[in-house]
């Protein structure tokens, strides 16, 4: 059995928006998959998606998925702080907002993170299934 995995992803501007306000990161080796979705209402929903995708570049995951999902916290929280101030020093004030769902594989253990980055940083769900093993 193979412990490749191998993932597609692909986003379309829909039909209200001329600038699409999704991002997405892939990384099959380090088994982690992240949608970020501007959020509508909102300025720059772009920008703030992109952001959160940029931040995971960034990452070197641990392969302790508990240590992941800190690292995973900790750099979502310190984006928030980011773009708080962008909001604040660049848009005068006007929120700036996005989704951002992640899907992570470790210790045969997949954590799904739906988080929503505004004004204040909101952990919405976090879900841990034992895929397989004792």
């Amino acid at each position: 059995m193979s412990n490749a995995w191998y993932s597609f992803s692909v986003s379309d501007v829909g039909k209200k928006r001329t600038v699409n306000q999704d991002s997405i990161y892939v990384d099959d080796d380090q088994k982690i998959w992240v949608v970020a979705d501007g959020m509508g209402g909102h300025r720059d929903g772009d920008k703030a998606s992109q952001a959160i995708v940029n931040a995971f570049k960034q990452l070197t995951f641990s392969n302790v998925m508990s240590e992941r999902l800190i690292q995973i916290e900790k750099s979502l929280r310190a984006l928030n702080v980011e773009l708080q101030n962008y909001s604040t020093n660049t848009l005068n004030g006007q929120l700036i907002g996005s989704t951002v769902v992640a899907l992570t594989v470790c210790q045969g253990i997949c954590a799904v993170i739906w988080v929503v980055i505004r004004d204040v940083i909101s952990l919405t769900m976090v879900k841990l299934v034992k895929l397989a093993g004792p």
